[in-house]
């Protein structure tokens, strides 16, 4: 948000001395005069005078130093401001369902890990799941819905889109039992 320089020329202001303004900072004396002798070259004016018990502002670096400690409150408190802001905004993931492919085993999981603290809500969109409508449904992932959750074995899908394992979830069929399927121990 501001420069290292101005960071520093507050604290050398304030320490009135390049030493221990770099014990301040963790950093060498050396860059400490560095980084004023930048800013007065960037700024084009003498800031500080230089003798041996310290430095002394000038009369512009007085009037610099009050700006900059306000600039730098202003920064900081923008910088707060825009990280409040960012977390009480909730992201909105926009999930599909359908009657072949219900979003329950995803709002379950994800009503196991969030407190409602997370920056995330989940919005349900319902689709149709008739083959064209499926292929048309395809096509605008990321545009009407983020993701859906379906049982994925397609190598079709698995080479377009990125496949997030949930669960491995046992699949049951049931049939009459008098139907041929009945007496198979395993479907393959």
């Amino acid at each position: 948000m501001y420069s290292k320089e101005l960071f520093t020329f507050i604290i050398v202001a304030e320490k009135r001395s390049f030493l221990k303004a770099s014990k301040e900072l963790y950093i060498t004396p050396a860059s400490v005069m560095n980084q004023i002798n930048k800013l007065e070259i960037d700024v084009g004016v003498k800031l500080m005078k230089r003798n041996n018990q310290g430095i002394q502002l000038t009369s512009a670096g007085q009037s610099f130093y009050k700006d900059a400690k306000r600039i730098i409150k202003q920064c900081e408190q923008t910088v707060a401001r825009a990280r409040h802001i960012a977390r009480s905004e909730k992201q909105i993931i926009r999930v599909g369902t359908s009657i072949l492919r219900p979003c329950k085993i995803l709002v379950d999981l994800w009503s196991e890990i969030d407190d409602g603290a997370l920056p995330i809500t989940i919005h349900i969109v319902p689709f149709d799941d008739s083959p064209t409508n499926m292929k048309i449904m395809l096509d605008s992932l990321g545009k009407e819905i983020d993701c859906f959750v379906s049982p994925c074995d397609s190598l079709t899908w698995r080479e377009q889109y990125h496949i997030l394992l949930l669960k491995q979830r046992e699949c049951c069929i049931t049939v009459p039992r008098k139907h041929r399927l009945a007496k198979k121990e395993k479907l393959q």
